[in-house]
């Protein structure tokens, strides 16, 4: 069972939904978090499940949901602080775009990475139909595949009617990204018609970067001295 918990009346009538769930390089989730912050928006809502794992998120002391919902104005963003097990997916994004179409929301994004195994500047769009991927002006990501709870919520906001709009930032993949999740929020503020300064997640990414390569460095002398590198530490 799902249930979304309104801790106060949600009005999104026309407005814009934003799902920013751990995925590829997590930059869908970074990117949802620092619009959370940049936009001073209000937790207004939370997801229970009883496919969830047993966990409570502390932040500065108080006890939250991993699944919040917070609202700026008619932007609601949804976000989830723990990977989703498999199993749960399919019934969160089913409720969440049963949700959504309650509410009348005007479109719904996803926010998520494609694995390229490089650094990209690129961001790539994909949408439930193409007369909605025409307006965008974006460069639609021509073959691949959304996977995870961002994929699912596409296809179920496709089956109720609902403009559904995936927003796919080029990254490595195996690391945090803060620099593609700032692409991300950059092209998500040209949508919405705002400007977020991405500053302070471009210094986030440049500490990133830096440590790994670094980390990368380290290998490669020990690599070549013949000492053995364990996967795990």
């Amino acid at each position: 069972m799902v249930e979304i918990v309104e801790k106060e009346p949600i009005n999104i009538e026309g407005g814009t939904a934003i799902e920013a769930f751990p995925g590829v390089g997590l930059v869908g989730h970074i990117a949802g978090s620092y619009m959370i912050s940049a936009l001073n928006m209000k937790l207004v809502g939370y997801i229970n499940s009883d496919n969830l794992p047993p966990i409570s998120i502390v932040y500065e002391g108080d006890i939250i949901p991993p699944l919040r919902l917070y609202l700026h104005d008619t932007i609601l963003i949804f976000i989830c602080d723990i990977p989703l097990p498999s199993e749960s997916v399919y019934e969160i994004t089913r409720e969440i775009s049963r949700f959504l179409k309650e509410k009348k929301v005007g479109k719904s994004l996803s926010l998520a990475g494609i694995g390229t195994g490089k650094q990209g500047e690129k961001v790539y769009a994909a949408a439930t139909d193409k007369a909605l991927l025409e307006q965008l002006k974006i460069e639609p990501l021509q073959l691949g595949s959304i996977v995870g709870a961002s994929g699912s919520l596409l296809l179920e906001c496709k089956r109720l009617g609902i403009p559904g709009i995936g927003l796919l930032a080029e990254t490595f993949g195996n690391v945090p990204d803060p620099r593609a999740s700032a692409n991300l929020v950059t092209q998500l503020g040209e949508i919405l018609g705002l400007k977020i300064d991405v500053g302070p997640l471009l210094e986030e990414a440049e500490a990133v970067e830096e440590r790994f390569e670094q980390m990368m460095e380290t290998m490669r002398q020990k690599e070549g001295a013949g000492e053995y590198v364990p996967m795990y530490r």
